[in-house]
């Protein structure tokens, strides 16, 4: 997913585990989604690191996702996120 010149999120896979990271390249705050589906099957343990409510915060999630989930983040003005996927045994 990528406009270039305003906002990229990419994904990468190390074995089974997911590492997502997005930058929003504008000067207004943004949301989007992230659809799981590259999960494939299994559950994962997510932890998220997303921008907080002051430029000087962070939010970190954890939650449990699978291939079915979609997870919606907040950017702030040129902002951004990282996410780890990692499957549990």
């Amino acid at each position: 997913m990528a406009t270039p010149g305003h906002s990229v999120i990419i994904a990468r896979r190390k074995g089974r585990t997911w590492y997502v990271g997005g930058l929003n390249g504008d000067a207004v705050a943004k949301t989007h989604t992230v659809p799981m589906e590259l999960l494939g099957t299994g559950l994962f343990d997510m932890v998220l690191v997303a921008d907080g409510p002051s430029a000087t915060e962070l939010l970190v999630t954890k939650r449990q996702r699978n291939a079915t989930d979609v997870q919606g983040i907040k950017m702030a003005p040129y902002g951004g996120f990282l996410m780890r996927l990692v499957p549990q045994n």
